[in-house]
């Protein structure tokens, strides 16, 4: 039989009472300043997807040459 020790409930040993915590208001953000954004930006972002796009379509299309090529030799 095992004996398990524990201790006497005391004041001493009682948790203080739990406190709800209080809302603090904060500062609203400062919000950052962006700088204003050029036409020719956008007209680059735009170039560059269009372009990174046309480059896995000419991928596409050359893998699928060389499939066809392979179908061409097998008949």
């Amino acid at each position: 039989m095992s004996i398990v020790a524990h201790r006497s409930f005391d004041e001493s040993t009682a948790r203080p009472a739990l406190r709800l915590l209080e809302r603090r208001s904060r500062p609203a953000p400062t919000p950052v300043e962006q700088p204003p954004q050029h036409p020719i930006d956008r007209w680059l972002d735009r170039w560059l997807v269009r372009w990174i796009d046309g480059y896995f379509a000419w991928g596409d299309r050359l893998q699928h040459r060389h499939r066809m090529g392979s179908w061409q030799s097998l008949r």
